[in-house]
């Protein structure tokens, strides 16, 4: 959507029918300290907010990007087929021009100066860039040049690696992607044939909650989420670890049956299987829910869901297998330790997509004024924008926010505990849409000035189909 608002690619931290290993961000100290060793705050709580800009990354190309491969976070690439700088494949490894955007969408410059880092599976520092500054609504493009291991690997991105800047919200400077490479290989897995896809039917995990996930905590693929107030499954609590009910739906969108039975894996921080689900079977457009109860450790870990663990099934699409969220559990909550008397702001789509967008306040305390933020992106699409329908002139300044550029922002009212505020966007009616499927994202608080309860659960899914 162009005309001042353009719905943005979303973002995903780990979803690549992949999942991206995620390892947790240690907070360093900060370099520029007060005389009694503490950060230096900006005044009057004014704070900085680095992020991601592109929605995803590029690997390849000229410095720049011009030429390369977009990859969306939280998705799976074959990177085979992406030419590599001349004269740097070695010992299983080949170099690659990469580029990614930053933006400060803070209301004031970042301070100090900052590293980004580009990982391999985490630990591995494939790519530094030091000395970065940002002023409060500037976006920047970083090309830099990370040797990349041949075969399946995860490749996550850090903005600010360390916490060295105070941010309104450290909760998004952590994305990923999964590849799969050969060094000047050829692109691997065509998809001639009928052939079965297993892939993810729900976006995303049902943490906690009953077999199904009624009552858990849904999180989106791709995200950070708080469990620390999560139920755990009753007597389970042992040695800094403790087990939920995890629920995820599957679905074959291929023309046949899956063949031979296979295996699915959720996986701790990439390498130690947490729950493992044999003899799975799906007819053509089958779906299935699943419901499995792994240990999860305490701190801040990646949580990885691996369909067809192992590749058994011959598929026209191996590439969207792998998912994962990146979680945090202070500790295993005992019985009574929900917070009360906070709001608690969850967003809420129509499936399929109507236009008309809801934030709920399920919390037991009111809640302030607000903002929730759309975004739309077509899948299948490169590039800049999202590549949705183009909102109006007319109404462009009616939804648009400089803090939260290329979305759709809602301003919403003080809420009551248990009341609702619904909004049917006025321009729906007259988008005009090509045919495809989109995805669209909101997320209630996008401006995080509300204390809540449950800070995890803001964001909601949804989906349109034009034939």
């Amino acid at each position: 959507m162009k005309a001042a608002i353009r719905f943005a690619t979303l973002a995903f931290l780990f979803a690549a029918g992949t999942v991206l290993v995620a390892v947790a961000l240690q907070k360093q100290p900060n370099p520029n300290t007060n005389p009694n060793g503490n950060p230096t705050v900006p005044p009057q709580g004014k704070l900085p907010d680095i992020t991601d800009a592109a929605q995803g990354i590029i690997i390849g190309g000229a410095v720049g990007g011009v030429g390369g491969k977009f990859v969306p976070w939280g998705t799976t690439a074959d990177l085979s087929d992406v030419a590599p700088l001349p004269g740097t494949t070695v010992n299983g490894k080949c170099a690659f021009n990469a580029t990614y955007k930053q933006r400060n969408i803070g209301g004031v410059q970042t301070n100090p100066l900052y590293v980004n880092k580009l990982k391999l599976e985490g630990p591995a520092e494939v790519a530094i860039n030091s000395g970065q500054h940002l002023n409060p609504g500037e976006t920047k493009s970083v090309t830099t040049q990370p040797y990349l291991t041949e075969g399946e690997h995860a490749l996550m991105l850090y903005l600010d690696d360390g916490n060295a800047v105070a941010e309104s919200n450290e909760g998004n400077n952590f994305y990923s992607i999964k590849y799969r490479l050969k060094c000047n290989g050829q692109p691997g897995n065509p998809t001639g044939g009928k052939l079965p896809d297993i892939t993810d039917a729900r976006k995303g995990i049902i943490i906690g909650g009953a077999v199904g996930g009624a009552g858990g905590l849904f999180v989106p693929w791709g995200t950070v989420a708080d469990l620390s107030g999560v139920d755990p499954l009753p007597g389970t609590i042992v040695e800094g670890r403790c087990a939920f009910n995890a629920t995820y739906a599957e679905i074959n969108t291929g023309s046949v049956a899956t063949s031979p039975n296979y295996t699915n894996k959720l996986k701790l921080d990439g390498a130690t299987d947490v729950a493992i689900n044999t003899a799975r079977h799906l007819n053509a457009g089958e779906t299935k829910s699943v419901t499995t109860q792994p240990y999860l450790a305490t701190g801040a870990h990646g949580l990885q869901l691996a369909l067809d663990d192992g590749n058994v099934v011959p598929e026209s699409n191996e590439s969207n297998n792998v998912f994962s969220i990146r979680y945090t559990l202070k500790e295993c909550k005992k019985p009574g330790g929900n917070p009360n008397g906070m709001p608690d702001l969850i967003a809420v789509l129509t499936n399929p997509m109507t236009g008309q967008v809801a934030v709920k306040n399920i919390g037991t305390g009111p809640a302030g004024p607000s903002k929730l933020v759309l975004d739309c992106h077509k899948q299948g699409h490169i590039g800049g924008g999202g590549g949705c329908a183009e909102l109006p002139a007319t109404v462009a300044s009616t939804y648009s926010d400089p803090a939260f550029p290329d979305k759709v922002t809602i301003n919403v009212p003080n809420l009551a505990p248990g009341a609702a505020y619904t909004h049917t966007l006025s321009f729906w009616g007259s988008l005009k849409w090509t045919s495809g499927k989109y995805d669209f994202k909101a997320l209630a608080d996008a401006a995080n000035t509300v204390a809540e309860s449950n800070e995890a659960n803001n964001t909601a899914t949804s989906i349109l189909i034009v034939p």
